[in-house]
């Protein structure tokens, strides 16, 4: 072969194998962000743990709990741990969780990542979070979620968050939590 066909053959090859690289079959997403109560309660309580770390979220995709259990003794122990939690909050709680449910990301948190791999080596670095569905009042004033954090396999914690609207914002009240590790 000639030195000048290859000369023209070899950028020719590079710029067909760039164009098939580039040609992905599934092409980027915008990114869809949550709206609502929900999403507003989540950005709350993330906050409140996130705000002053630098740290990569990874939120698990889709909602999660702990709480909901047959044992009247482990829901009788949330009762007494959160004196506020009505039998309508709780109920409207499980309803919401069952079954579980797509999250979208999370606006305002930095370093948010949704993933569906919790397992070891899916990111270094990286806390491990986990929300369940929010279940509200009647009035839908106050409301309860799960939040579970796995900083390192035996370093991690989830509570079950109590919230109230004032002055249409969502404040954390109080907390009890659900496991440990």
């Amino acid at each position: 072969m000639k030195l000048v066909e290859t000369k023209r053959i070899i950028p020719a090859l590079s710029l067909l194998l760039v164009t098939m690289l580039s040609c992905d079959s599934n092409p980027v997403r915008p990114v869809e962000y949550g709206e609502g109560d929900d999403y507003e309660i989540y950005r709350t309580v993330l906050s409140r743990d996130f705000d002053s770390v630098d740290v990569l979220i990874l939120l698990y995709d889709s909602t999660v709990t702990t709480v909901i259990t047959p044992d009247t003794s482990r829901l009788n122990y949330f009762r007494q741990c959160l004196p506020e939690l009505s039998d309508e909050m709780l109920a409207d709680f499980i309803s919401t969780n069952s079954p579980a449910a797509q999250l979208d990301y999370i606006e305002g948190l930095k370093h948010l990542v949704l993933s569906r791999d919790f397992g070891e080596g899916s990111a270094e670095h990286a806390v491990r979070v986990s929300l369940s569905g929010v279940g509200y009042d009647s009035s839908k004033t106050r409301a309860i979620v799960e939040v579970g954090e796995l900083w390192a396999p035996l370093a991690g914690s989830g509570a079950l968050i109590l919230l109230s609207k004032e002055n249409g914002k969502w404040k954390i009240k109080n907390g009890c939590m659900t496991w440990i590790s």
